[in-house]
């Protein structure tokens, strides 16, 4: 069995595709990534960033596990109006960055 990053060939452990070694968790051959970082999903053999605003996401980059302060989630994760830290909507401000008021 090998670490993270790396997949098995000939009983040696070989190192994923190296131009994005942040986002390949596990992979397959050399280029195809089968499993992702949070933050990006797996598609044709590439982790690929999820939408902005994402902090997981589906097989279509979409939000599967809520979006990060800032945004809220309306289909895909949308950024928050400006001066809110954290939004239920866009204009429902849960709290205001520094500066800032309701």
């Amino acid at each position: 069995m090998c670490s993270s990053g790396y997949y098995q060939l000939s009983g040696a452990c070989i190192v994923c595709d190296t131009t994005t070694p942040a986002s390949t968790l596990t992979c397959g051959s050399t280029m195809f990534a089968t499993a992702c970082s949070a933050g990006f999903y797996a598609t044709g053999g590439l982790c690929v960033a999820c939408s902005t605003g994402a902090n997981t996401c589906t097989a279509s980059g979409v939000s599967a596990g809520g979006c990060k302060d800032g945004y809220y989630l309306d289909t895909t994760c949308k950024e928050c109006s400006a001066g809110a830290a954290t939004c239920s909507t866009a204009t429902d401000f849960t709290t205001c960055k520094a500066g800032w008021s309701k």
